[in-house]
């Protein structure tokens, strides 16, 4: 399934996809964790994005896995599957923070409280800190596992 599409591998597919939505949603995270306002419309879409974005992340590394057993067992391309086994679960943690701003969205407007008074403003500024941390630490995985597979797969195309 994560093999090959039309006889050629998938990895490059799901790769292009999860390098460029992982940090974009990274930095909508962090973002949105910063403005309280603004998490009862747009925290539940940011968690859900984030949620997408972990299973496309999964779907890349799994079409990897499957590519690393059709390709020669470089350096290059150890040290870039082992960076991306951590990527997935750099996604998800990156979602469970999209979850406290949603969460504590839900639970404003079900106890029908104003944006104002979401979360004690502790709760919020810790909320904010900590995305803004797991977003700057996905945003440097992400990089380095791109970096690690183009050096795996242009290493030594490119001439120096």
């Amino acid at each position: 399934m994560f093999d090959t599409v039309l006889g050629l591998p998938a990895h490059p597919l799901f790769v292009h996809g999860a390098v460029v939505l992982l940090p974009l949603m990274a930095l909508i995270s962090a973002i949105v964790a910063w403005r309280p306002p603004w998490w009862p419309r747009l925290a539940a879409p940011v968690a859900a994005a984030n949620a997408l974005v972990l299973v496309l992340v999964w779907v890349a590394k799994e079409s990897g896995e499957k590519l690393e057993h059709r390709v020669d067992r470089t350096p290059a391309v150890h040290e870039h599957a082992e960076l991306g086994d951590l990527l997935p679960l750099a996604a998800f943690v990156l979602l469970a923070c999209s979850l406290v701003p949603a969460y504590l969205a839900w639970r404003a407007r079900r106890d029908r409280t104003t944006s104002a008074v979401l979360a004690p403003r502790g709760l919020a500024l810790a909320t904010a800190v900590v995305t803004t941390l797991v977003a700057l630490g996905v945003l440097i995985l992400t990089l380095q596992v791109g970096h690690t597979g183009a050096v795996a797969v242009w290493g030594d195309v490119i001439k120096a």
